[in-house]
């Protein structure tokens, strides 16, 4: 699964469909006349495919592949959107689709402003990376201002960024995906829309407070904050 802002992608065979349905996908071409189409069951696990596509497949990598660099380390390659993410040694760089070079996700100007959630609060970092024609690593610099991010992954295979603790007056707050929830006993968290909307969503964290699983099957659509100066966090819709 390719985790987006709008609607969910998941990618089979290098080829890209939308979901159009808790369990129905179409072609992410399909408004162009391509056919292909495919099914999952409540679970989220592949059932069928038609895969009768028209075009080639999109520049995309594959989310499950995990190859090895030329020293042995681990190197995996992470689909999302128009970007990939190259998780080497847990430390993250972002790589356009339309190039091989690609510098920190967290390398942007300060700008002194609040700055979107879903674009991270970035802080100049100086790393970034290259990659052949073939997406092999040839280059990597190391020097991060920064800790690595923590991914999680689902049982369908998608790969979560965790997570974000927001503090608050009342109980506490998890961010998970851009999506809020409340912590209603020490393990066990429901989306914050939970009353309002009857959102099923929920996660749960072991003792540490590590995520260990998550149900994302949102009704609604994720609150929208933003990121002071002084790390505070602003809920604006």
């Amino acid at each position: 699964m390719i985790p987006t802002r709008k609607k969910s992608l998941m990618m089979v065979n290098g080829f890209t469909y939308s979901q159009y349905s808790p369990m129905f996908w179409y072609c992410t071409k399909m408004r162009k006349g391509c056919r292909a189409r495919a099914k999952t069951d409540a679970e989220g696990r592949l059932t069928s495919v038609r895969a009768d596509h028209d075009h080639p497949p999109p520049n995309h990598y594959d989310t499950n592949s995990k190859e090895e660099s030329d020293d042995g380390e681990r190197l995996y390659l992470l689909a999302v959107q128009t970007e990939v993410l190259v998780l080497y040694e847990e430390a993250v760089q972002c790589l356009s689709s339309q190039s091989q070079n690609g510098r920190c996700r967290r390398s942007a100007l300060r700008t002194g402003r609040p700055q979107p959630l879903t674009t991270e609060n970035r802080h100049g970092c100086p790393a970034k990376a290259k990659t052949d024609a073939e997406g092999q690593l040839i280059f990597l610099r190391e020097d991060h201002d920064h800790p690595p991010p923590k991914y999680f992954v689902t049982k369908n295979g998608e790969y979560v960024k965790t997570v974000i603790m927001i503090p608050t007056r009342k109980k506490s707050l998890m961010m998970v995906n851009g999506f809020t929830y409340s912590q209603y006993s020490p393990m066990f968290w429901y989306c914050t829309r939970k009353l309002s909307t009857a959102c099923p969503a929920r996660a749960r964290t072991d003792a540490t407070g590590a995520l260990r699983y998550v149900q994302e099957d949102h009704n609604h659509s994720p609150p929208k904050y933003f990121v002071s100066k002084t790390g505070e966090y602003i809920k604006t819709g």
